[in-house]
């Protein structure tokens, strides 16, 4: 145990040797990046923003059908849920290290959400409309008025976030007179239909013009429907924080009995509240377009729950050698996570959209799913030869020069 309190009082403001890293957290990140990669593939490729919203949730036939379902059970709000985790995580890590150093946290911390910002303003706007730096951003910011809560404070706001907004959403789909207002509804039919139809000529067959005028359209839109998503978001980043000052990581490393604990019950919650998120998915009557917000009641608890599960699963696996071996290539995906986001944004709307390869509405989840792993190795390869020559990945170095005000030393000697 003193071995891991000293361990665990090593906090700099330079950057963290390859010996000092931990990286468990390094995999974690990689993995959380594959699986947003499997989510948002769809949304790069079709106009599934809005097909979603359809009567049968604009399912395809076949294989297609069958990854679309084990996409929705699988990842479906559970990566993104382990993303934010491992904000929260990195949060702490980044104030207690400037700490540790004697500079001021909060104002180095403020400058970081700042660039974070700016980043995901021109991602959003003039790459892809699913960004999700701009509201990590923003709710940073938030995050500061925790840096100094008790554990217990953290976790009662967290589970609150989390379960209030689930209580809701589940009244006002099965007791709407108990409730004054709900989550934004979907437009009508016909209008979903009619913005499909703008998407497949904007994307498809548009130019950057056409492209940006319809990725403001649906940027309003996803900001609309992700209102119900914010609290869950927020949620894990106290979570991920609660985790790292209880010094949970490196006693997870040590004490099997509570890994495998929390392994145990983050896996039936998640179990339990999957299922029911499935039943209401399917069984609740939706609007008369089609798409209902039922689901939503399950998904804000099954989501953060199978992330937490999945965490302590890869923490049980990596216990052992063989599969440490195996998922070490992540470690590296995951120290370059901000770039490789981003390339993922370039890579996916030329392949795509029309000024590249012109591919938008041609490619089943199947195929999809292909192209996702297919792009992903490839970054894995990437990333492994990249930092044999640099400490950083390339929008890392500019990320951490910005935050400090000075070009950061990169190449390795």
């Amino acid at each position: 145990m003193k071995a891991v309190n000293s361990l665990y009082s090593q906090v700099h403001t330079t950057p963290i040797k390859r010996k000092e890293r931990m990286i468990e957290i390094d995999i974690l990140r990689g993995f959380a990046l594959f699986g947003i990669w499997l989510a948002n593939i769809t949304l790069f490729s079709s106009p599934s923003l809005y097909t979603g919203m359809l009567e049968g949730g604009g399912a395809e036939g076949g294989v297609n059908q069958v990854v679309q379902q084990l996409i929705y059970l699988l990842v479906d709000y559970k990566f993104i849920s382990l993303f934010s985790f491992l904000f929260g995580v990195g949060f702490m890590i980044f104030l207690e290290r400037v700490r540790q150093k004697g500079k001021n946290g909060v104002i180095l911390y403020i400058r970081r959400l700042s660039v974070l910002l700016v980043i995901g303003l021109i991602h959003n706007y003039f790459i892809w409309f699913g960004d999700i730096l701009f509201v990590y951003a923003i709710l940073g910011f938030f995050l500061l008025l925790f840096r100094n809560s008790k554990p217990k404070t953290l976790l009662i706001w967290a589970v609150s976030l989390l379960v209030i907004p689930a209580v809701w959403i589940a009244m006002n789909t099965f007791a709407p007179q108990v409730v004054t207002f709900g989550p934004p509804l979907a437009p009508p039919a016909e209008e979903i239909h009619q913005l499909i139809d703008d998407s497949y000529r904007a994307y498809g067959t548009g130019g950057y013009l056409n492209m940006l005028q319809q990725r403001i359209v649906d940027m309003s839109m996803v900001q609309e429907s992700s209102i119900a998503l914010i609290p869950m978001t927020f949620a894990m980043f106290l979570l991920g924080a609660y985790v790292w000052r209880k010094n949970w990581f490196y006693r997870w490393k040590s004490d099997n009995r509570l890994l495998r604990r929390v392994w145990c019950y983050s896996g039936l919650i998640g179990s339990i509240f999957l299922i029911g998120q499935v039943i209401l998915h399917t069984q609740v009557d939706a609007a008369e377009s089609g798409y209902n917000y039922a689901h939503f009641a399950g998904a804000l608890i099954s989501g953060p729950a199978m992330s937490i599960f999945y965490i302590t699963t890869l923490f049980l696996l990596l216990q052992k050698d063989v599969w440490r071996k195996r998922l070490a290539p992540l470690q590296d995906t995951g120290r370059m996570a901000l770039t490789h986001y981003l390339l993922q944004s370039v890579v996916c709307t030329f392949l795509f959209y029309h000024y590249g390869l012109g591919l938008y509405g041609e490619v089943g989840a199947f195929a999809g799913f292909l192209l996702s792993c297919v792009i992903f190795a490839i970054q894995i390869i990437i990333s492994k030869y990249w930092l044999r020559h640099f400490r950083f990945g390339p929008c890392e170095w500019l990320w951490r020069s910005l935050t400090y005000g000075k070009w950061q030393t990169n190449r390795l000697k």
